[in-house]
């Protein structure tokens, strides 16, 4: 049981990532090459974030970075949502749709790693 969470977890940890770098590429494509260097920084922010995540949550069994993810992610996801509708980004409601979708199911899948890696913890203090 254990492990089929913490896969399924992994699989939606990667689903999110590559979803999230397609959406940053679509962004791309609309840059100016001159904004090269923030875009260049805000990828390497992405991908230090990703692997402390994997590496935190994943790897070792972590919860504190998990819980913050969970109360962190949600309010901005609803940041987001909001800046989009006052900005009238309706244009890109299926990209919009998809991004909340994906947010959702990592959210949930970061719920059961959590629950599963506080059990492991407390398995292993006694």
């Amino acid at each position: 049981m254990f492990e089929e969470i913490r896969k399924q977890w992994l699989i939606s940890f990667l689903v999110r990532f590559v979803v999230m770098y397609a959406l940053y590429l679509f962004v791309i494509i609309n840059f100016q090459l001159s904004e090269f260097l923030e875009i260049a920084m805000h990828t390497s922010l992405v991908s230090l974030s990703a692997f402390t995540t994997y590496h935190c949550a994943y790897r070792k069994n972590g919860t504190k970075w998990l819980l913050l993810l969970m109360v962190v992610l949600p309010i901005d996801r609803v940041w987001n949502v909001v800046q989009w509708v006052r900005d009238g980004a309706f244009s890109f409601w299926p990209m919009m749709v998809l991004f909340i979708a994906v947010e959702i199911y990592f959210w949930i899948n970061c719920l059961k790693l959590y629950r599963v890696n506080t059990l492991y913890q407390v398995q292993n203090v006694r």
